[in-house]
Formats: structure tokens, C-alpha cells, sequence
């Protein structure tokens, strides 16, 4: 089950869409020893219904492979905990993976799965998906 346009546990107004997931689709390749390829794909039961005032929204994919040394401003959104991390990157960096945050601010425990996207420079264009919390 995937809960669509949940922004705030304490605030669910409207009440968040439940939608069944159909099909869940692991990366071949995942180590759940590392977490190396920590990434899966959902089909769910039905079509996401988008509301026109876009409080929910599909995110885009990038149209090129992004640039190794690319530095822009990006957000990570999840559920996970507010406190501040100890520990500042995880002991292992693999080559499919990328670190993200600074200033002691980004992920925490519970964030896996979210997104971390950038925004395509204009206040109104869309967002676009450059990583997956793991």
C-alpha cells in the first residue's frame, strides 16, 4: 500500500489516497549486506489521480545522465527522524551512489525511499528526480 499526497502526519487534510501496489519489482542486483543497488519499482493498482491545483504532483526523470561534477541545490524529503546525525556519510560509498547534505543537515534514519530531486530553475517548472535515499 502507497499513500499519495500525505504531507504532514499530524495535519492529514484531505486525507491521504491509498493505492494497493500491484507488483513490486526489486533491482536484481540488491545487497541487503551493503545496500548497494537499494532501489525497487512499484506498480501500483491503478493511475495516480492528479489533482489540477498540483498539491500532488508526478516528479520528472532527468533527460541526460547528470554530470559527476554537478553542484546544485537539491531537496530530500521522507518520514524519517529531525534529530541531527553523528555520523556525517555512511561507511560505504559505492560507485552507484552519490553523497548529498552539508552543514549537518539531510537524511536520516526512516528517509530511505524518499527522493532527492533539484528543480529545473524556474520557480514554476518541474521538479526532477536525481537520487533515492538509501
Amino acid at each position: 500500500m502507497v499513500m499519495i499526497g500525505a504531507h504532514d502526519w499530524c495535519k492529514c487534510q484531505p486525507l491521504p489516497l491509498r493505492i494497493p501496489v500491484k507488483k513490486f519489482i526489486p533491482r536484481r542486483d540488491y545487497d541487503n549486506k551493503t545496500d548497494e543497488n537499494d532501489i525497487a519499482l512499484l506498480e501500483l493498482a491503478w493511475d495516480i489521480p492528479f489533482p489540477a491545483d498540483n498539491s500532488i504532483a508526478p516528479v520528472c526523470l532527468p533527460e541526460n545522465p547528470l554530470d559527476d561534477n554537478l553542484t546544485v541545490n537539491v531537496i530530500a524529503t521522507g518520514w524519517g527522524l529531525m534529530s541531527k546525525r553523528k555520523k556525517v556519510w555512511p561507511e560505504n560509498i559505492f560507485n552507484s551512489m552519490f553523497c548529498a547534505g552539508g552543514n549537518m543537515e539531510g537524511t536520516c534514519l526512516e528517509d530511505s525511499g524518499g527522493p532527492l530531486v533539484m528543480t529545473t530553475g524556474t520557480a514554476e517548472g518541474p521538479l526532477v528526480q536525481i537520487g533515492v535515499t538509501s
